[in-house]
């Protein structure tokens, strides 16, 4: 069975991290508010772990062995709670985690934890009280098989359980808990703004200013000043300092967008920043040390740029110190249904209640779409499908898409024949080789004796049932098997 983990806990954002990080190693995870778990989920199962804030954690322990039914009990603390923290390990708490979370230490105290209780639970032959499961009423239990399946948000932010975006979350969770360079890769849309988030999240600056710039979206002479700020008088406008994003971004992430566009005379300033972390304002002497995590990304061929000049070879070994890469929607269609109920779910909980969904077909003509926008084209289809509908809550079809996502009469002809010929060379894979040469009866007794042979196979060798299914007499399988020799 596997390991059950309970995070109860008001930080919604501390919630995601966790549970996604511990999904990670393929426990099963459940999240929730305290109130929700004091009133509800910890009598609902059994609980190995609970992940919990500092006060919930001593009403567990006052409340043991009804509260907790034995789980291990590990509670999160801030740097001004770490007194507190070893008290609580002292009135029987199994550890505690200091905020801001660090993946790497989350994970090597959990995986101690489970190590201990394992052996405890060895050692005492699984005794233990476990807690009272509600049962359900048969209504609730009919409700919860008919509710379908909600997609997983990875870090709260990313959808997607395409092998390639498995591997990438792996890859995220590795990096996250060091200080390096990322180089994001992928395509306009596929989401590399919210890969920048979730590393932050994950890592120790989780709570610390994450700050995004567009480097496309900022002319490039304002774009320097945006970055690095400005002191007064620095150039006509310039009525009063200002700071700049990198010192914004003190003790936390900057994301870099479309890192390639940043004009060649810029990009030694960032290097600078990049080695030795001082940031001088445009027209000021006096340069400040800043402590950032730069997070890039980009669409464009870096390694073209720098041949053509456009690009610095040392500023890009230094962006990509851990280049990820971020498949386009083409690349992963199986993850297509999961965005889709994504975004019908996000909907209505806005308020656009009343949308039937999608029909099978329709699903699949989405599918197949390559979608060269990727998720932002896909969201924003969808809306503006969805405000077009008009079917009173039933799934809309084919054809109740609009126009440029319906196949066309070609379209559909071909697909109808590549199916045919597929069905076709699936049942002519037995047949033999065609040769000019054989005459038709030598051509069906070749493939007669192909076919008794299969059967034959199919039957284990016994030769009176191989009869009956050919519909032939045992005589005649003996002879025609003679033939065959």
């Amino acid at each position: 069975m596997k390991t059950k983990i309970l995070i109860a806990v008001d930080d919604a954002n501390l919630s995601d991290v966790l549970r996604s990080l511990f999904r990670s190693l393929e426990y099963r995870v459940k999240s929730c508010g305290e109130e929700e778990a004091r009133d509800d989920v910890l009598h609902a199962e059994a609980w190995d772990v609970v992940v919990c804030g500092l006060e919930f954690g001593r009403g567990l322990l006052v409340d043991r062995p009804s509260g907790a039914y034995g789980a291990d009990i590990l509670v999160v603390v801030d740097y001004a709670e770490l007194e507190e923290g070893k008290a609580i390990v002292e009135a029987g708490a199994s550890g505690f985690l200091v905020r801001p979370i660090r993946s790497e230490e989350a994970l090597r105290l959990l995986e101690k934890v489970l190590a201990e209780r394992h052996d405890r639970l060895k050692a005492t032959g699984g005794a233990g009280k476990q807690p009272e499961v509600l049962e359900k009423t048969e209504e609730e239990a009919s409700c919860e098989c008919k509710k379908p399946d909600t997609p997983e948000l990875h870090y709260g932010l990313m959808i997607g359980e395409h092998p390639a975006m498995q591997a990438l979350y792996k890859q995220m969770e590795k990096v996250a808990a060091t200080d390096m360079s990322v180089l994001i890769r992928g395509e306009s849309g596929t989401g590399k703004e919210l890969v920048a988030k979730s590393l932050h999240r994950l890592s120790r600056r989780g709570n610390r200013p994450f700050v995004a710039i567009n480097c496309t979206a900022i002319p490039a002479n304002l774009l320097e000043s945006e970055l690095f700020g400005h002191v007064k008088g620095a150039f006509t406008g310039a009525v009063r300092n200002k700071e700049g994003l990198f010192q914004v971004a003190d003790g936390g992430t900057l994301f870099m967008d479309e890192i390639g566009s940043i004009p060649l005379e810029m990009q030694r300033s960032l290097l600078r920043i990049l080695q030795d972390g001082l940031v001088r304002p445009v027209g000021g002497v006096t340069a400040t040390k800043v402590d950032v995590r730069v997070l890039a990304a980009t669409n464009e061929d870096l390694e073209k740029r720098m041949k053509e000049g456009l690009f610095r070879e040392d500023l890009y070994y230094r962006l990509c110190a851990f280049p990820l890469y971020l498949p386009a929607l083409r690349e992963r269609r199986s993850d297509i249904p999961l965005l889709i109920s994504y975004f019908q779910d996000k909907w209505s909980e806005e308020g656009g209640g009343g949308f039937g969904g999608f029909s099978e077909e329709a699903m699949d003509v989405l599918s197949r779409r390559d979608w060269p926008g990727n998720v932002r084209e896909l969201e924003n289809s969808l809306r503006r499908i969805v405000a077009l509908s008009n079917r009173g809550g039933m799934p809309l079809g084919v054809y109740d898409l609009p126009d440029e996502f319906r196949p066309s009469a070609e379209e559909l002809r071909q697909a109808d024949e590549q199916e045919d010929e597929a069905e076709m060379a699936e049942i002519l894979a037995g047949f033999p080789q065609r040769n000019a040469e054989l005459t038709l009866k030598a051509y069906l007794r070749i493939h007669e004796r192909e076919y008794i042979n299969r059967v034959l196979a199919e039957c284990g060798g016994d030769k009176d049932k191989t009869a009956k299914m050919l519909g032939i007499s045992k005589g005649t399988l003996y002879r025609k098997l003679d033939e065959t020799e």
